[in-house]
């Protein structure tokens, strides 16, 4: 997190999102501008460059596949595993080594909690109890992490899936040794055309998104605000992380800020109001209509 700022200036930024004006001209439920590219990394299996904000905060993701044992637990499904990192800039290097690791811990957990299903683990099964693909997702950010990028960082992670591309392989049992082997499709039909072919999940284009909401209780009325920046976040009575997919299924929900989730989200005439519905639909629009134009670089 950045500087903590006073309540002079909480009041200020209060003020100003109660009368639905930010201090960079947004409305409260507008997004910043961001741009993504796909395949950006080119020996990853999927990979996307994505950059937001005033700042131009680059946020680079990209995914690696290796052949293991499934879990026990979860002998038909993959797994994905998340590995978040950042890029010292000029203003990160005064940041407490603590309070980075902090930082870096509690958006992982975001992650794994919002997105350890972001796809059907399912498709990357090879062979139940035997073989799968098990997915690490890598993602790096060129600044010092802080709740205010959990959106992009998710958006990157959903554009590096939908990139994502597996070789063809076969399962075969070994009549020599009675064990189960897999290999290339192209190397073990060496002698047939279009075995190089790469094989994509069909999940991914249904895969959620993760939006992250702001509330400062008001009597009157509550004041909702979306993909707030690290001075706005410091302000809010609540502040929750939505996974939510292009149909408004809700995946998960995560808090980061305020009383517990069950009495936040009761109490509050937002919700109360069936009001969420109004504020992530055309905020999914507008994502699928990106998604849907992206070009792979």
């Amino acid at each position: 997190m950045k500087q903590q700022i006073c309540e002079n200036e909480k009041v200020f930024i209060v003020d100003g999102l109660k009368q639905g004006i930010r201090r960079d001209g947004r409305g409260n439920l507008d997004f910043r501008e961001f741009k993504i590219e796909l395949g950006t990394i080119p020996h990853a299996f999927g990979s996307s460059s994505l950059i937001f904000g005033e700042e131009d905060i680059n946020i680079i993701c990209a995914i690696k596949a290796d052949l293991q044992k499934p879990l026990p637990s979860e002998p038909n499904k993959g797994q994905i595993r998340f590995h978040l990192e950042s890029s010292q800039t000029g203003s990160s290097l005064f940041t407490r080594e603590e309070q980075s690791e902090l930082n870096k811990n509690r958006l992982t957990s975001i992650l794994n909690a919002l997105y350890g299903n972001i796809i059907n683990r399912e498709e990357l099964k090879v062979f139940e109890g035997q073989f799968c693909w098990f997915l690490n997702v890598d993602i790096l950010v060129m600044e010092e992490l802080s709740l205010q990028q959990i959106d992009f960082i998710g958006l990157a992670i959903r554009s590096a899936f939908l990139d994502f591309q597996l070789p063809s392989v076969n399962a075969t049992l070994n009549n020599n040794t009675g064990k189960i082997e897999v290999g290339l499709v192209e190397e073990i039909y060496e002698d047939q055309e279009n075995t190089d072919k790469l094989e994509t999940l069909k999940s991914a284009k249904n895969s959620p998104y993760i939006l992250s909401i702001g509330f400062i209780r008001d009597e009157a009325e509550d004041v909702v605000v979306i993909d707030a920046d690290d001075q706005e976040n410091q302000c809010f009575d609540q502040l929750l992380h939505i996974s939510v997919d292009n149909n408004l299924r809700i995946y998960g929900i995560e808090q980061s800020k305020g009383r517990s989730l069950q009495s936040g989200l009761l109490s509050s005439k937002f919700f109360l109001q069936g009001n969420l519905t109004k504020i992530l639909k055309p905020k999914i629009i507008e994502f699928e209509r990106i998604s849907q134009k992206l070009i792979k670089y």
